[in-house]
């Protein structure tokens, strides 16, 4: 059966995480193993990402540190130098780490009139390419405030967790439709939260504890093949 077949006609919004739902691996760990060949400060990142991912996946990470992480990747670049990176990486690595089943799904969605959204903790001027490749709709990430050209403060409520569930029920309700009128797309027990609220929710190639939750409320889990494998 076709996956867009499972959503009822009556969704008007499919919410999508990105790492490990729509691409094949990590972004933080793709990005920061296409960095080294820029800047030796990507070796610092890829030990800092390390251990947070280390954290992640045991359920316990720290979002402040993971945001003061993504702070420190920006270094001294204005937003204009960084956003060129952002584009550089998704054309050199990262677009060739989409799952072709997630690209598959976002577009046949969207020829239903149903509008897609990316919903990730990952900065926006690195997950922006991706959306708009996909030609999804809109999107929602982490993001920092720039202030005379340069960057200052991350944007709160953060995208991640609670935050993710925050600004996912904002977005909905903004757009005046309800959260039975929404699915989600999620990887991770971290999405759980958001997973709980939206009438169609979807476990995509989940973390243990994400696959055992989706087993006790019945929640479809797919399964997508990385690119070549597909």
């Amino acid at each position: 059966m076709d996956i867009t077949d499972l959503i009822a006609g009556d969704i008007a919004i499919a919410f999508f995480d990105l790492d490990e739902t729509i691409t094949d691996g990590d972004t933080d760990f793709i990005w920061a193993s296409w960095r080294p060949r820029l800047s030796p400060r990507a070796w610092a990142e890829r030990l800092w990402l390390a251990r947070l991912y280390r954290d992640f996946r045991k359920g316990r990470l720290d979002i402040e540190e993971y945001i003061r992480c993504q702070r420190f990747r920006m270094g001294r670049l204005s937003p204009d130098e960084f956003r060129a990176m952002g584009e550089s990486f998704f054309r050199e690595s990262g677009m060739g780490r989409i799952y072709p089943e997630a690209a598959g799904v976002i577009a046949a969605l969207g020829k239903k009139g149903c509008r897609t959204v990316l919903l990730t903790a990952q900065q926006d001027m690195i997950a922006g390419p991706f959306a708009r490749h996909l030609g999804m709709d809109d999107m929602i990430a982490n993001r920092f405030e720039v202030r005379e050209g340069r960057f200052a403060e991350a944007a709160r409520p953060y995208s991640f967790g609670e935050g993710k569930v925050l600004l996912g029920r904002k977005y909905a309700a903004d757009a005046g439709v309800s959260l039975d009128r929404c699915a989600f797309f999620g990887d991770s027990v971290y999405d759980a939260h958001f997973l709980e609220l939206v009438g169609r929710p979807f476990a995509v190639n989940p973390d243990p504890m994400l696959e055992k939750r989706a087993t006790e409320k019945g929640w479809p889990v797919l399964r997508f093949a990385p690119p070549g494998n597909a």
